[in-house]
């Protein structure tokens, strides 16, 4: 007895299933905010989760970025100075913003880095109100 394969062709809102595939397979993006004095451990082991991702996929599955106010260099916690991608720039939509900070979260926290995140300072704290708004 002999079997015949049929190839079934499935469709998706978005076309095909390969074609679907291939839409995500793009990386996905993080955006690391990083705040003066930011806490260095949080921070390494997200970064380094997504490393190892990486890691053990074929093509990289995840993409990073590091900002902060100024785009030039800013220092954690240990006082080790980070060389910073850009400024604070306009995000993607699909981007996922992780927002570093340390224990003086409020003197780290400014007017732009609030209208950044679309708080409104004036009406809270500026740590609460950058705290409010999900991302």
């Amino acid at each position: 007895m002999r079997l015949k394969v049929a190839r079934i062709r499935a469709y998706g809102p978005t076309g095909t299933i390969s074609q679907q595939n291939a839409i995500e397979t793009k990386p996905i993006r993080f955006v690391f905010v990083l705040l003066d004095n930011f806490t260095l451990l949080s921070f390494a082991s997200a970064l380094d989760c997504l490393r190892l991702a990486n890691r053990n996929t074929e093509t990289p599955r995840y993409e990073w970025l590091l900002i902060g106010e100024g785009g030039d260099t800013v220092s954690c916690s240990t006082q080790t100075e980070f060389k910073l991608d850009d400024d604070l720039v306009e995000l993607h939509r699909d981007d996922r913003v992780i927002l570093c900070g340390g224990i003086e979260i409020q003197a780290a926290t400014t007017k732009r880095l609030c209208h950044g995140c679309g708080a409104r300072p004036a009406k809270a704290s500026r740590s609460e109100a950058c705290a409010r708004r999900p991302m």
